[in-house]
């Protein structure tokens, strides 16, 4: 089970990325050999892929008029745009962690969990919408968007709070990072 999320994760954006252990860790993987850059570039364009057809599938399964009541869209290009920052950010905070050791995995905790925070928030309004749909008691645009927001803002606060009492490495930073950083500080 925790594969099937892990995969889940991964190509909606929300996992790390694996260019960094493909390149310092895994070294018998075929693209290995192939600059740091195009390993990053291959790995996009394939998560933006399968990303793609994850979408397009859950619009055709929901049917256009769900999807568009529901904001799908909206929480897509959300989702996107959050994992995209996510994915800069970690290779931004690899390059800085490997010129300094510096604060680069709070820098990396506080920015990801920002980046995430509007998830809750996005999932609990569509929750409403729903559930007020099927109690046949439309909620206001207005209420919606309070309750959006305060999901939103309390989601940044926890963020924020977290990175600040986290002591551990952010999973995607953890050992297998630490050994790709030790490989790219030894090319380097």
């Amino acid at each position: 089970m925790n594969k099937l999320i892990y995969i889940f994760s991964y190509f909606t954006f929300l996992a790390a990325p694996r260019a960094l252990l493909i390149k310092y860790v895994k070294r018998d993987v075929e693209i290995s050999d192939l600059p740091l850059w195009a390993i990053c570039l291959l790995e996009l364009v394939f998560r933006l892929g399968i990303f793609v057809l994850f979408s397009a599938s859950l619009e055709s399964i929901l049917t256009d008029q769900i999807f568009e009541k529901y904001n799908g869209d909206q929480f897509l290009i959300i989702l996107f745009i959050s994992g995209l920052l996510h994915t800069l950010l970690y290779y931004f905070c690899f390059i800085y962690k490997s010129k300094t050791n510096g604060q680069a995995f709070k820098f990396y905790r506080l920015f990801r969990n920002l980046f995430y925070s509007v998830l809750p928030a996005f999932f609990l309004s569509t929750l409403i919408v729903f559930y007020s749909d099927y109690i046949q008691d439309p909620i206001s645009e207005n209420t919606e968007t309070y309750l959006f927001l305060s999901v939103w803002f309390t989601t940044i606060f926890i963020a924020i709070l977290e990175s600040l009492i986290a002591k551990n490495y952010p999973r995607g930073m953890g050992d297998k990072f630490s050994t790709a950083l030790d490989s790219y500080q030894a090319l380097n």
